[in-house]
């Protein structure tokens, strides 16, 4: 599966490839763009490019690139965004390259997981389970204007982080990298106007016990992965008023979520 991994400001390059498919110089292979969210990110390359079968990985300088070759060594190219060719990049030209007719059955994206078994397996989730996903009207009301980006890429919760908002017209705030002390979070929701968020169970527990105002500003936040603590769940809503707090669960099978709760008051 031909892809690429590109820094977050890839889009301020003129947008090249969200249009339509390019052509690596490198290696002459087919490549298309996917974030990664900082250098740091716990979803490397390498792996990625070995399981998935990476052709091309785009990065947006040369520093990046030498980075990125000493990192995965020959499990793929590099490419620099400002070396590939420009053809087709006017809307309106003849030589336009047309993006290819995707299938609703088509991959999407394959995430490993171990479930309930405890044996890791990859989960093939196809472009219209992920339209549903994002069109399910559990997501109207405002909480799609802006939703919180801090989930590493092997973790499902990133799809919802990243494409739940972007296909629904609104916007994605990416949490810097290192950004786990519940205040630091708490500012960044309120100064970036977050809409909503998903956390662990786990995390949850911890940010609300370390800052219960964590989440104030926010229509909802989203919590899942084990049970729920009852006491932390209503200190919760008691900062952050009612409504505020969804218990949700789903397997990865099923696209993310399946069954959600809002939580009430008492």
């Amino acid at each position: 599966m031909p892809a690429a991994i590109v820094e977050p400001d890839y889009s301020a390059r003129g947008g090249l490839l969200s249009r339509h498919r390019a052509r690596c110089r490198c290696c002459h292979r087919s490549v298309s763009p996917c974030r990664s969210p900082n250098p740091g990110c716990s979803a490397a390359p390498r792996p990625i490019a070995e399981e998935c079968g990476i052709g091309c990985i785009l990065v947006d300088s040369p520093a990046r690139a030498e980075e990125v070759r000493a990192f995965c060594g020959a499990e793929a190219e590099v490419a620099i965004f400002d070396d590939l060719p420009r053809t087709g990049a006017n809307p309106n030209g003849s030589d336009m390259h047309r993006s290819p007719v995707v299938s609703p059955l088509q991959l999407v994206y394959v995430v490993y997981t171990s479930g309930s078994t405890g044996k890791p397996k990859g989960v093939g989730v196809s472009h219209g389970d992920l339209l549903a996903f994002a069109q399910d009207p559990c997501w109207s009301g405002g909480l799609d204007e802006s939703v919180l980006y801090h989930s590493p890429l092997n973790f499902d919760a990133s799809v919802f982080e990243m494409w739940m908002p972007l296909l629904r017209g609104g916007r994605v705030v990416v949490a810097p990298s290192g950004t786990t002390d519940a205040y630091t979070l708490g500012r960044l929701i309120t100064d970036e106007q977050v809409s909503c968020a998903f956390v662990t169970t786990s995390l949850f527990n911890v940010l609300v016990e370390e800052y219960p105002d964590v989440f104030v500003g926010m229509r909802q936040v989203w919590t899942g992965g084990e049970a729920a603590n009852p006491s932390v769940v209503q200190r919760a809503l008691r900062a952050c008023g009612p409504g505020s707090v969804v218990n949700v669960y789903g397997p990865t099978e099923a696209t993310i979520f399946s069954t959600f709760h809002v939580v009430p008051t008492r």
